[in-house]
This record gives structure tokens, C-alpha cells and sequence, in this order.
């Protein structure tokens, strides 16, 4: 039986370490890494890994350059505004942190419904400190519609944990001690913080006392390595594995049985709230950019990319296969 040829795809030129790629002339770190509003936190995490010694530190900023008054009404212009004054804030006070992700999943394609979205993360210079900022609507307590200080403190404390268990994933070979301060806010706060939340220091006591017949502010959360609660999932563990398969700085490294030991959680670690942060996401396919409630297809060997069809998917496959972790 004659064998079927292979169509000509053109040259391929191979992948270099880091160091090489950045030697070529014009190469550029803030070129090569990412910002999107919509991101996936382990790749931002695995990027700056790559440039630690490069100190390089991209901001969603250029995000909010949009006149307010170009943006159409509804859900996403509030919450491009409310994200808006949250870094104004931080400009206001002069702190040294730098937005890097306006809304995240953990890893691409793990966000299955709007609870799982993460909201804006700072870091500082060390790249080992962040702060975790959830954005939220008016509060209100009927106990109905899940917009209530309960969900809220809820949702950011398991997005706290989620994240250092994350950086626990991407960091745990490198000896430094990183940590996650969470706390959210709402249109009562004017989308202000506590200026101890800024703090660049872990005080003992963070959270302060109010006056009374003040608004009460939202706690502080801090998670550190050794106080986190696990909780990613399986598969969750496995897309991180494919995204650290393209890692220029550690390829093909998995996550070691020890440090998956400490940061598998399971389904029970998700914080019962509302039915509105229990509506389902869209999906956006990764070749033709239709967005799609269900009936996509994810691709079987990374499970990181989302498809209308097979024929998306088989139009997608010569630039995919690059970045495609092979089973």
C-alpha cells in the first residue's frame, strides 16, 4: 500500500532556549508576553517565570484606554468602569503594583460558569507578591439574586486559594516565598480599598476596625504556602502540564507527584453561591472566533482550545499543532 504523503508545510524552524530568542536583534520581552481581558492565569504566571531575571512586568492599563462614552451599555461596560476606578485608586496612592490580569480563568478552558472567573490580580517587582481584587455589584441581602456579602467574601476566598495554589504549581522549584491578599469591593466603596490592603508588608493584623456607623469594609484575605487550601482539580492539573510543556524556560517539565499532592482539591471546595454566578460561559472558538454557549469541541490532546467543528479544528491545525502538547 503506497503511503499517503504529507503535504508541504514550509521550513520549521526550531524553537531555541529563551536566551536565544531574546539575542536576536530587536528582540523584545514585553513583546512576547500577553494581555488580554480575558486570560489565562497559569500562562501569565509561566511567562513571568521565564523573564524573572529579565525583571519584566506587562500591565492591562492600555485595557482601559477606551473613552467611556465608545463603550456600549450593559454588563461589560460596568464592569470595564468599576475595574477603572480600582486602578485609579491604586494610582491615587502611589502604590508599586501592577495590573497584570483584568479577568482570569486558572488555566484556559477551566472556567465552566461565571463563579469561576478570578477579577483583577497585582504584583509588585518581586513577582511573588500579588493582590487579588473580586469586583462586584451593589450588595444586596434578600438572599435571592447572590449578591450578598456572604457569596462575596466566599467567592474571594476560594479564588485566593485557587490562585497560590496555582503559584505553588508554576513557582515550587524556585526558592522564593510568595504569598495572595484578597479582598473585594463593591459600588457601596466606590470601588475603594482599605489603604492597608496596598500594604507592600504582611502586618500581623491587616484587617482594620470601622467606626462605628460606617459601611463596613470587606475583610482582608491572606494566604501564604503553608496555610492554602487545595483546590485544583485533575484536569485542571493536566491543561497546566500541556501549558508547561511549551515553556521556553523548563520544557516538558510536569508538575512533580509531591507538589500535585499538595495543591489537588476537588469539587467540594467550590463555594455554594447564588444562581447567578452559576450561569454557564460562552465560548469563543479558536479559529473562526464564533462564540457559542455549548456544542463546542475541545481539543483532545491539549484541552486547552475550544472549536465550532472538525472542520475549524482542521483548518486550525497547522498553526495549533506548534503549541498542541502531543499525548
Amino acid at each position: 500500500m503506497r503511503r499517503r504523503r504529507r503535504p508541504y508545510e514550509g521550513p520549521q524552524t526550531p524553537v531555541g532556549s529563551l536566551d536565544d530568542i531574546l539575542s536576536l536583534t530587536g528582540a523584545n520581552p514585553l513583546k512576547i508576553m500577553t494581555v488580554s481581558d480575558d486570560a489565562c492565569a497559569a500562562s501569565t504566571l509561566i511567562q513571568y517565570r521565564m523573564f524573572r531575571d529579565y525583571g519584566v512586568c506587562t500591565s492591562v492599563d492600555s485595557l482601559f484606554d477606551a473613552p467611556p462614552e465608545t463603550l456600549p451599555e450593559g454588563p461589560s461596560r460596568e464592569r470595564y468602569l468599576a475595574r477603572k476606578s480600582v486602578i485609579a485608586w491604586f494610582k491615587a496612592h502611589e502604590r508599586q503594583w501592577t495590573p497584570i490580569l483584568y479577568r482570569y480563568e486558572i488555566v484556559k478552558a477551566s472556567a465552566k460558569r461565571e463563579r469561576d472567573w478570578g477579577h483583577l490580580i497585582f504584583v509588585d517587582m518581586s513577582l511573588c507578591r500579588f493582590l487579588l481584587v473580586m469586583v462586584y455589584p451593589s450588595i444586596c441581602d434578600c438572599g435571592e439574586c447572590g449578591t450578598n456579602r456572604h457569596d462575596y467574601e466566599a467567592m474571594t476566598k476560594y479564588h485566593a486559594h485557587r490562585f497560590m495554589s496555582l503559584l505553588k504549581c508554576v513557582y515550587h522549584d524556585l526558592e522564593i516565598e510568595g504569598w495572595v491578599r484578597a479582598t473585594y469591593t463593591t459600588p457601596e466603596q466606590n470601588y475603594t480599598l482599605d489603604p492597608k490592603f496596598a500594604s507592600p508588608f504582611e502586618p500581623p493584623d491587616i484587617n482594620s476596625t470601622e467606626d462605628a456607623g460606617s459601611i463596613p469594609r470587606p475583610p482582608i484575605i491572606c494566604v501564604k504556602s503553608d496555610n492554602f487550601v487545595p483546590c485544583l482539580l485533575l484536569s485542571e492539573l493536566e491543561k497546566i502540564d500541556n501549558l508547561r510543556a511549551q515553556d521556553l524556560d523548563s520544557p516538558g517539565q510536569s508538575i512533580p507527584p509531591h507538589v500535585r499532592a499538595q495543591v489537588l482539591g476537588s469539587k467540594d471546595a467550590r463555594p455554594g453561591v447564588g444562581s447567578v454566578w452559576q450561569q454557564r460561559n460562552s465560548r469563543r472558538c479558536s479559529h473562526c472566533g464564533i462564540l457559542k454557549e455549548k456544542n463546542l469541541m475541545l481539543c483532545s490532546k491539549c484541552k486547552l482550545d475550544y472549536y465550532c467543528g472538525r472542520e475549524c479544528q482542521k483548518l486550525a491545525w497547522p498553526s495549533h499543532k506548534r503549541f498542541c502538547r502531543q499525548g
